[in-house]
């Protein structure tokens, strides 16, 4: 929470028309901050015929955050989940099929909120969202 915080941006100035003026924002959450985060993972594994198998989830999950210090243009929280699975075909060797981010949540990073660029322009600086990613894995001792 921010305790004696006064901002000068692009929001403050043209959407709020603060004009020379900072704006006062003692007791919001800063920018980009989530109110919480956290994450549950759960592994399985067993034996099948003499063969090791896991089966492993993930959930992380990002509470909302807001673009502005002022809380006016909030990102609602969000989950990512994955999920991989696997078969110890023998001593040597694994096979695993896995999926990261398999809803697909296109959420980009707290870092990427927009600022005056060159020009005035609105600029976003930050790398994409990590997409989906579906495949096979193959482990082997040597």
């Amino acid at each position: 929470m921010l305790t004696n915080f006064a901002a000068r941006s692009t929001f403050e100035s043209v959407v709020l028309g603060s004009g020379s003026l900072s704006v006062v924002l003692d007791g919001y959450r800063p920018r980009g901050v989530p109110a919480w985060n956290a994450n549950l993972s759960l592994t399985v594994h067993g034996d099948v015929m003499e063969r090791g198998w896991y089966v492993r989830g993930d959930m992380l999950y990002e509470g909302d955050r807001y673009a502005d210090n002022e809380e006016f243009n909030r990102d609602p929280g969000a989950a990512r989940y994955n999920l991989r699975g696997g078969l110890d075909v023998n001593e040597n060797f694994t096979v695993e099929l896995y999926g990261n981010n398999i809803t697909n949540l296109k959420r980009l990073p707290a870092i990427a909120f927009t600022t005056a660029g060159v020009g005035a322009n609105r600029k976003i600086f930050t790398g994409p969202p990590t997409l989906r990613e579906l495949g096979v894995r193959v482990l082997a001792n040597f």
